[in-house]
């Protein structure tokens, strides 16, 4: 809401005038890039443009691959809510040449789902389902310590593609595996995505009586 955007955003500001008081040009330039997404979801695009390009001139004169690679990420983000498509996929493809020479599977997995992401965006389907699988496929390698759980928001987030694809057999098939998995890890609230995925297929494919009839059906769903 309003009040916590701006709380925020004074925390923001305060952190990044101590940044540039103690000359922490790396702190610097990432609360730059705080302040750009804030503003990208009041939404105020412009300043969380200008945020970004702050951020950007730093990050030029520094030697960190990593930071210029989530700088990139920000740029693309803002251009694609822009609609200035050209711009926002030019620095996610940026992002993605420089992740894949240094390396880091993290950097590479976020540079896939930006990329799916911006496929979605203009109903390229396959090709957001590839870059998504591509995320998948990285997420063992970045030995997060919460693997597991992130693997049940990626198979909700598949299914979604293949939702919108209109491809309900298929969304059906990950909104599934997503509440086994969910329910394997004895966390039941990561199941309600997958189980309102399954429902909106109906909704989504205009049969409203299947969707009240897999609503009863499911107890499971009905408990929770």
């Amino acid at each position: 809401n309003k009040e916590n955007q701006q709380r925020a955003i004074d925390y923001y500001n305060n952190a990044l005038e101590m940044a540039r008081e103690n000359k922490l040009d790396k702190e610097t330039a990432q609360t730059y890039l705080y302040l750009s997404d804030i503003y990208s979801k009041v939404p105020d695009l412009d300043k969380a443009l200008k945020y970004t390009t702050q951020a950007s001139s730093i990050v030029s004169s520094l030697d960190d691959d990593s930071l210029k690679i989530v700088t990139n990420f920000s740029f693309g983000e803002v251009y694609q809510l822009k609609k200035e498509r050209l711009l926002s996929l030019r620095h996610y493809l940026n992002a993605l040449r420089t992740a894949e020479l240094i390396k880091n599977p993290t950097l590479l997995r976020h540079s896939y789902a930006y990329l799916s992401s911006f496929y979605a965006d203009i109903s390229d389907h396959d090709k957001a389902i590839d870059f998504y699988q591509k995320s998948m496929d990285v997420l063992p390698l970045t030995k997060a310590e919460n693997i597991n759980y992130q693997r049940v928001v990626d198979l909700y987030s598949m299914g979604n593609l293949y939702l919108q694809k209109k491809n309900f057999e298929m969304s059906g098939y990950y909104f599934e595996k997503s509440i086994r998995l969910a329910d394997s890890l004895k966390y039941h609230p990561l199941k309600m995505p997958g189980y309102s995925g399954l429902l909106n297929q109906y909704l989504q494919a205009r049969q409203p009586k299947k969707a009240l009839e897999f609503f009863n059906a499911r107890k499971d769903m009905r408990d929770f």
